[in-house]
């Protein structure tokens, strides 16, 4: 069945208003609202609060479990920073604990290990993320050397090129259909940072940048608000003695995620992620619906309490003594979610905010188009790195805080 309704707006603003597409699997009526304003697409999806309008994946398994405390190697995983799940179902799993590439079958089988600690061809300082190539090629990128290395599908060394000057230190966050790669600063230039009085609350913006195959900056997409953080500068008979950059709580942080020719960005400042092409051009707007919640006295000590459990034993005391910092800065509203991301098919993957007031692991998932498709409930130490039809795939912490590589299948 197919409904589809047009009415038009006021001139004031000439629209075109889209309710529904196709019914969902439950044979209701859809939810999200269509319309268009001036070229750009605008889709009103319901909160994801809104438990009956949900309709909810699962996930079952895990089907591939690869690390964990009693592993030998090169089973023994350390800082997992990204993992694929390429074509002939073998897994790629990226480390900066141990600056390698390894390579498992689709039974979670050790088959290769690609690299090691340099700076030299298939060497690595930071190898930060995997993308897949042309060909079944894998890129590797390296925070650390600035650097994207190429490897064959056998995962063999093929070539590298650096990164072009984007940041202090640039990081490569996507690769787009035509094997350009967005790039965006994991700092912003300090004397950027440094810019305001020094006890308040900033966000100097950054800007997003495409980088071609030889490392070349090919174009820009535009320029973005960073994430929120307190620069505290120390003076002594006029000359700085110490700068100390402090992320505070619920700060607003942005987040990308890359399909085809499209970028994803969600800056965290109200409920909506904005999809740009890859010539800056604003596409849509797909907003969830959910109304940020006001920061309470219970937000600031969950937070104080889960710093306090990730502290050492010779320093939880001291700083519980201490007590929480009454006049640390923080901005009204929790923000309205966490990261985003994008699976195989182009559907958009939006996590809850790690709110510790509230049970963590909620991811909503939108269609290409941006109307929701689902809510899953993911565990709680569990990062989505790679995500198939049915499947997929991530960095699991467990109660020691040891790295597990986990493949879950999604019941849909």
């Amino acid at each position: 069945m197919r409904c589809r309704t047009v009415s038009s707006l006021s001139a004031v603003a000439v629209a075109l208003v889209t309710v529904g597409c196709q019914a969902d699997a439950a044979g209701r009526d859809p939810l999200a609202v269509v319309r268009d304003s001036a070229g750009i697409t605008i889709v009103e999806n319901p909160s994801p609060d809104d438990s009956a309008s949900n309709v909810w994946w699962r996930l079952e398994g895990p089907d591939v479990s690869i690390g964990g405390i009693d592993a030998q190697e090169p089973y023994a995983l350390y800082r997992v920073t990204d993992a694929l799940r390429l074509n002939d179902g073998r897994i790629a799993v990226a480390s900066n604990g141990s600056d390698d590439i390894r390579f498992f079958d689709s039974d979670g089988v050790h088959v290769r290990t690609s690299g090691r600690t340099g700076g030299g061809p298939g060497e690595y300082q930071n190898p930060s993320a995997l993308f897949r190539g042309t060909g079944d090629s894998l890129l590797v990128a390296d925070a650390t050397t600035r650097r994207v290395s190429v490897l064959d599908p056998a995962g063999q060394f093929v070539r590298v090129f650096n990164i072009g000057e984007t940041a202090v230190v640039p990081r490569i966050v996507g690769r787009f259909a035509d094997g350009s790669l967005l790039a965006a600063p994991v700092l912003v230039a300090p004397e950027t940072m440094m810019g305001g009085s020094g006890d308040e609350v900033s966000r100097p913006p950054f800007t997003l940048v495409r980088i071609d195959t030889r490392g070349a900056i090919a174009d820009t997409i535009g320029e973005f608000p960073g994430a929120e953080h307190l620069v505290r500068i120390s003076t002594s008979g006029g000359q700085i003695t110490s700068v100390n950059v402090m992320f505070l709580p619920f700060a607003k942080s942005p987040t990308f995620a890359v399909h085809g020719d499209e970028v994803h960005v969600g800056a965290q400042d109200g409920p909506e992620i904005r999809v740009y092409g890859m010539d800056g051009g604003l596409r849509r707007i797909v907003r969830t619906g959910r109304t940020p919640d006001a920061i309470t006295e219970r937000h600031l000590d969950a937070v104080f309490e889960r710093q306090l459990a990730a502290m050492p034993d010779e320093l939880r005391a001291e700083r519980q003594a201490a007590g929480r910092n009454r006049d640390l800065p923080h901005g009204p509203f929790v923000p309205p979610y966490g990261e985003i991301t994008t699976d195989l098919a182009g559907n958009l993957w939006v996590a809850d905010y790690p709110d510790p007031t509230k049970p963590a692991g909620g991811w909503t998932i939108y269609d290409p188009e941006g109307r929701v498709l689902a809510r899953l409930i993911v565990p709680e130490r569990f990062r989505p790195f790679d995500i198939g039809e049915d499947w997929v795939l991530g960095r699991e912490l467990d109660e020691f805080d040891i790295d597990h590589v986990r493949l879950y299948r999604i019941a849909k």
